[in-house]
């Protein structure tokens, strides 16, 4: 006989308590950090509850399905982690207090659940548009109020990692990146999907206090090779390749050359050089006065690059050369060999050489993208800087997951179900419930890598981690070549220390760099780059103007009193045969949150239960909606709050663990096979 294991509700609570009960620490304003040790052996110290709980490496079946569907909801909504476990502990909790734990009753409780979802939760929007609900669009607001209240709804990401001036100081920043004085919903997601996209080519962080972070002007590469060109054009053209400047960028490792006289000698060893000149040539004619090149540059074609004024910008990777491509409208050349058109030519209108730390980097604006700006991190350690990093994208990928489609925001749609393996077995979980009601996810973020259904988690978490840190690395080599370490904040400009290098200008005032309200409007960020060709493909109408929403409330568990009180009223307080226990499930789930965030933000105490008792009284017996404040406490938030969050999260958090639910209630309750005996 082989040798079975089975599941009980039982072990399926205890699995999810454990997970909550690790991450969960961290949940609220006032939550604490977790200390974690990653595969490479360095310690890091977290509040990020998908960090932490990919740091456990579950090895249960059941514990790496849990993973895998937060994981998965993470990857399309970028937040909701620590709720999402809260949800899902406390509703198997709850119906484990049930009494009833035959598979007959489970079975009931998951199929209510379907109809639940298909007949209560729809109907709740409604409510919530006429209960607090803010509906951010173009049409409703100026962009004074669109960037308060988009301020309001970053604070949410940044409260719980830093303290109450370092929050303001980085929510002006991350607002005046996103808004520049736009009052276009269309256009703050569109930023929103390029710093998604190329995020790690658009930030640079260091050690340093906090308050020393700032926000540049223009794009940031690294420092100059050579830098021959007229110091004083305040406007310098420029070509971007693909290739090496001698002409051959994957020479044959088997190649032979014969060489039967001085003369071939003299022409194998020139052959390089003719190319490279020539080149530089029709460049020079071309009065292009800077590349930016894929490959490094040998020594004599810096030689020749000095005899024709053009200086160069070298090791370039592909994301890098692509993100240019787009924000220049310029295409590249695969070969010097080509054909150099007016098209292949760009134009800057700066380009300078700035300090920072212990790097050195070329900030250049494009003629084309004006209005691109670039942040500079900065934190107490390193650690603390690449956390710093992490949170600015996060409110980001918040931003544009936050955002639904105007037609789509009425509820129901098609289910999009993903495939997630536990053991050898298939078991269909909802990664992406929120298409199923709002549509939303999926269709904003269809161009966005991490939200694609046929891209496995490894894949995702490799992308996800090259979002952060891979271009940072090859950046940070190449810049701190030249620099001259001398202070952890921006300075102006620095001299070269190549002998025949013409010096940049001693001063270049960053702070004081330039502010424009709108962004050129033949910019999209929608380019893409077809196979590295030199041919930029742009989509057209991927974001059409009043096309899309954001449907934002007040945090402090404004959503969950709101639709406990809801779903109450609609079960006529649980009394229906039909929803009444699964009513009350769910109502008692949506308190898990308001009582963690409770405990989190009063201080502890033996009178902690009894106070969020006397609150839950007040919430659900008062005509007025109220939320926690600050200090744990009930308020009214008509006008006055302090931090917004996403309706469209958190419904899709609810509806996700609620279908992962259905699945872990409909298992066959055999996990697990172990090997037969001999005979």
């Amino acid at each position: 006989m082989a040798e079975t294991t089975k599941v009980t509700l039982k072990h399926l609570l205890d699995i999810s308590k454990t997970l909550k009960n690790i991450v969960c620490r961290s949940f609220g304003p006032r939550c604490q950090t977790t200390l974690l040790a990653t595969p490479t052996g360095q310690i890091m110290v977290t509040t990020d509850g998908i960090k932490i709980l990919k740091s456990l490496n579950i090895g249960h079946p059941i514990g790496r399905l849990i993973v895998n569907a937060v994981s998965a909801h993470h990857n399309v909504n970028a937040d909701g982690v620590k709720t999402f476990l809260l949800y899902l502990c406390e509703f198997l909790h709850q119906l484990d207090k049930l009494g009833d734990n035959s598979p007959k009753n489970l079975i009931s409780v998951s199929k209510s659940i379907s109809k639940f979802m298909d007949e209560i939760l729809p109907k709740c929007l409604e409510n919530f548009k006429s209960n607090g609900l803010f509906e951010l669009n173009s049409e409703l607001f100026f962009p004074l109020e669109l960037d308060h209240y988009l301020t309001d709804f970053i604070k949410t990401t940044l409260t719980p990692n830093l303290r109450k001036n370092q929050v303001n100081l980085f929510s002006k920043l991350f607002s005046s990146v996103i808004m520049n004085g736009s009052n276009s919903l269309t256009k703050i997601l569109e930023r929103a999907d390029l710093f998604c996209d190329f995020f790690e080519y658009l930030h640079v962080k260091g050690t340093g206090p906090y308050s020393d972070s700032k926000v540049i002007s223009g794009f940031l590469l690294r420092p100059f090779s050579c830098n021959f060109h007229d110091a004083s054009k305040s406007s310098l053209n420029f070509v971007i390749l693909r290739n090496s400047i001698e002409g051959n960028k994957t020479p044959e490792p088997e190649e032979v050359v014969r060489i039967t006289s001085e003369d071939s000698l003299n022409a194998t060893i020139m052959s390089p050089i003719k190319v490279a000149e020539e080149f530089l040539k029709k460049l020079n004619s071309s009065s292009v006065d800077l590349i930016l090149m894929s490959e490094k540059v040998p020594q004599f074609v810096l030689t020749l690059c000095r005899k024709y004024h053009i200086s160069v910008i070298v090791c370039l990777d592909d994301q890098e050369i692509n993100l240019v491509e787009m924000l220049s409208s310029t295409p590249s050349l695969l070969s010097v060999f080509e054909e150099i058109s007016e098209r292949n030519i760009g134009q800057t209108f700066a380009c300078e050489r700035i300090k920072f730390g212990k790097c050195v980097y070329t900030n250049i604006h494009f003629n084309n993208c004006l209005y691109v700006k670039s942040f500079v991190l900065c934190g107490p350690t390193e650690g603390l800087a690449h956390e710093l990093s992490s949170l600015i994208y996060k409110s980001f990928r918040s931003i544009q997951a936050s955002a639904t489609k105007k037609e789509a925001s009425s509820i129901l749609s098609n289910h999009v179900t993903k495939q997630t393996s536990i053991s050898d077995t298939k078991v269909a979980i909802s990664e992406d419930l929120i298409s199923k009601h709002f549509e939303s996810s999926s269709t904003l973020n269809d161009r966005n890598s991490l939200t694609k259904a046929n891209i496995s988690d490894a894949k995702l978490d490799e992308m996800e981690a090259r979002n952060l840190d891979s271009a940072m690395f090859l950046r940070n080599k190449y810049s701190s070549k030249e620099a001259d370490i001398s202070c952890s904040q921006i300075t102006g400009s620095v001299q070269m220390k190549t002998e025949n290098a013409v010096p940049l200008p001693t001063e270049v005032d960053i702070s004081s760099a330039s502010i424009v309200d709108n962004w050129p409007q033949h910019f999209d960020s929608s380019a893409t780059i077809n196979d590295g060709r030199n041919v930029i493909e742009k989509s057209e109408n991927i974001r059409q103007e009043s096309t899309y929403n954001t449907l934002l409330l007040p945090a402090g568990s404004y959503f969950e009193f709101q639709l406990a009180k809801y779903i109450r009223q609609s079960t006529e307080n649980f009394k229906e045969s039909e929803f009444g226990d699964l009513g009350k499930l769910i109502f008692e789930t949506l308190l898990a949150v308001p009582r963690s965030l409770h405990s989190n933000l009063c201080e502890r105490n033996s009178n902690d239960k009894r106070h969020f008792l006397e609150i839950l009284q007040e919430v659900l017996n008062s005509d007025s909606n109220m939320c926690l404040n600050s200090r744990g406490h009930v308020y009214c938030p008509s006008e006055n709050f302090d931090t917004l969050e996403s309706f469209n999260l958190k419904m899709a958090t609810l509806c996700n663990v609620l279908q992962l639910i259905q699945q872990l209630l409909r298992l066959d309750l055999i996990i697990g096979v172990k090997s037969l005996k001999p005979e």
